[in-house]
C-alpha cells in the first residue's frame, strides 16, 4: 500500500507520510478485529456428524470460505494472496517495531499477538481453499 501511496503525484509529501500512517492504523485495526471475530467463530464450530470431513468439502464450501474472508477483510484477493499480503505487511511492521523506539513494549506484545492470530486464520483459510 505504501508503494501506491508513494506513487499517489497528487499528495505531497506531508499527505503520503499522513495516509500511510492512517492505512497502517486502519489495518491493524480493521484485520485484528476481523481476523479475531473469524478465529472465534472458526472455533465455535461443532462438528455433530464425523463423517463429514468440514464445509470445505461440502459443494461452495471453499467458495463460502473465501467470500466470507473477502468480506470480514474488505478484499477481492484469493485466501492466497491476501495471506502473501499479510506475511510481507507483517514482517516489515515487525522490523519497524523492534528498530524503533516509537512502540512499548505492550504494544510490540500486542501486535505480536495479532500476528498469531492472523496467521492461525490464514492457514485455516488456505487448507480449506
Amino acid at each position: 500500500m505504501n508503494e501506491k501511496i508513494d506513487g499517489a503525484t497528487f499528495l505531497d509529501v506531508s499527505q503520503k507520510e499522513t495516509a500511510k500512517a492512517r492505512s497502517q492504523a486502519l489495518i491493524s485495526k480493521q484485520l485484528y478485529e476481523s481476523y479475531q471475530m473469524m478465529a472465534t467463530e472458526l472455533g465455535a464450530i461443532q462438528v455433530t456428524d464425523t463423517t463429514l470431513a468440514g464445509m470445505s468439502t461440502r459443494p461452495n464450501g471453499k467458495s463460502f470460505y473465501e467470500e466470507l474472508l473477502q468480506q470480514e477483510t474488505g478484499k477481492r484477493s484469493t485466501v492466497k494472496e491476501i495471506l502473501r499480503f499479510t506475511e510481507k505487511s507483517q514482517q516489515a511492521t515487525i522490523e519497524t517495531l523492534y528498530l524503533s523506539n516509537e512502540y512499548t513494549t505492550e504494544e510490540r506484545d500486542r501486535y505480536m499477538e495479532l500476528m498469531m492470530v492472523n496467521h492461525l486464520v490464514i492457514m485455516k483459510m488456505v487448507k480449506l481453499s
